[in-house]
């Protein structure tokens, strides 16, 4: 928060919408993820759908994924996660920080999780805005 990072509205989708929604509200609102929450639990967040998770939808030629919902849809990128990439570990549903959080805070841990956003979350662990790589980098070098 201390450079103004992670303090806009967040785009979400219900964990049981279907997929293909989640995507034409990606197109719509030309975003490249959004929060996945449970509706049912008063909006906590259970993790997020991003457009480079397309690439599942294509690599595996499994394109009724696309009307499966988003909860299915998150799972089964996990699972396939944990099965290539991190040798049968689990891999984290999403990567937050509090509001409270320092810049220094957000950079080491988009450095150690390797991811390309962090969602911030009160709490309640409802989504309360999103920093991406790219928002610190700008905030790091503004002149570029």
């Amino acid at each position: 928060r201390e450079l103004g990072l992670g303090g806009e509205s967040v785009v979400a989708v219900d964990a049981e919408s279907q997929v293909m929604d989640a995507v034409k509200l990606m197109n719509e609102r030309k975003l490249s993820a959004l929060a996945v929450v449970d509706d049912a639990r008063d909006g906590v967040m259970l993790g997020n759908i991003s457009i480079s998770d397309m690439k599942y939808i294509f690599k595996t030629r499994n394109e009724r994924l696309l009307w499966s919902t988003c909860a299915t849809f998150i799972k089964n990128i996990r699972m396939r996660a944990s099965l290539e990439s991190n040798k049968g570990k689990d891999s984290f549903p999403f990567y937050a920080v509090s509001k409270s959080c320092s810049l220094h805070t957000v950079i080491q841990k988009l450095m150690a999780t390797g991811v390309h956003r962090l969602w911030v979350v009160d709490q309640h662990m409802k989504p309360a805005g999103v920093i991406s790589m790219t928002d610190v980098l700008r905030v790091l070098n503004p002149d570029a």
